[in-house]
C-alpha cells in the first residue's frame, strides 16, 4: 500500500448502452469478472476505506459483487442522465476532508499496480495542487487525480459530461503511462482484446 489521502472513486453506474443487453462489468474477463478484475488492482494499491464504488444500473447485482471486497458503495439515482452525476454524487456523498480524488471508471480491468504508484506520487511531489492524468501514445488515459480545490466543481457536474471540458490545460499534468490507462471496455471485442494483454 501507498501513502496517500485521496478518496479512490470507482464508477460502477453506467447502463452500458454501447455493448448491448448486457452489463459490461458483468461480464467474464479472465475467469473474474470485469468489475472484480478493476477492483482487484485498485485493492493491490489502495486501503478499502478510502475506496467508494458509485452503483446505478443492476445496483442490487453490483452490490452484491463488490460487498465481499469490504469497499462503501452510494447509489446515483441520476445515473440514466450520465457520468457526471455519478461523479458528481461521489463528492457529495464524502464526508471526509481529502487531499483530492482518484476518479476511475469500472471497466479499466488492465491498469498496473506501478501506473497507479506513479500517478500518486506525481500528485504528492507536485504539492496536492495539480490534476494527475495518465498519458499513453499521445492518447490521455485514466485514471485522473484531482486536488481538493476542484471538488466544488465536479459536484457541479451534471448529464453525460466528466470533469475534462472544464479543466484547464494549464492545471493538468500528464505521467507517461501503460496501454491499460487507454483501454476500456465497450463490446465484446474489447473484451477479448483484453484477454490478450
Amino acid at each position: 500500500m501507498i501513502n496517500h489521502h485521496l478518496l479512490i472513486v470507482v464508477l460502477a453506474a453506467g447502463s452500458s448502452k454501447r455493448f448491448g443487453r448486457k452489463n459490461k462489468l458483468l461480464e467474464t474477463f479472465n475467469e473474474k469478472l470485469v468489475l472484480e478484475t478493476t477492483l482487484e488492482n485498485v485493492l493491490k494499491v489502495f486501503n478499502t476505506d478510502k475506496i467508494i464504488v458509485i452503483t446505478g444500473y443492476q445496483n442490487n447485482k453490483i452490490e452484491q459483487i463488490i460487498e465481499k471486497y469490504n469497499v462503501k458503495s452510494f447509489f446515483n439515482k441520476n445515473y440514466t442522465l450520465g457520468i457526471g452525476t455519478s461523479i458528481s454524487c461521489a463528492i457529495k456523498e464524502n464526508k471526509i476532508d481529502f487531499d483530492g480524488a482518484l476518479i476511475l471508471p469500472g471497466d479499466m480491468p488492465l491498469i498496473s499496480k506501478l501506473d497507479f504508484k506513479n500517478l500518486v506520487n506525481a500528485f504528492y511531489q507536485n504539492n496536492k495542487t495539480k490534476i494527475i492524468s495518465p498519458r499513453f501514445k499521445n492518447k490521455n488515459g485514466n485514471p485522473v487525480i484531482l486536488p481538493k480545490t476542484f471538488f466544488k466543481l465536479l459536484k457541479s457536474l451534471k448529464n453525460d459530461e466528466g470533469a475534462r471540458n472544464f479543466l484547464d490545460e494549464k492545471d493538468i499534468l500528464y505521467i507517461e503511462s501503460s496501454f491499460g490507462t487507454t483501454f476500456d471496455i465497450d463490446s465484446e471485442i474489447d473484451i477479448l482484446k483484453a484477454k490478450q494483454h
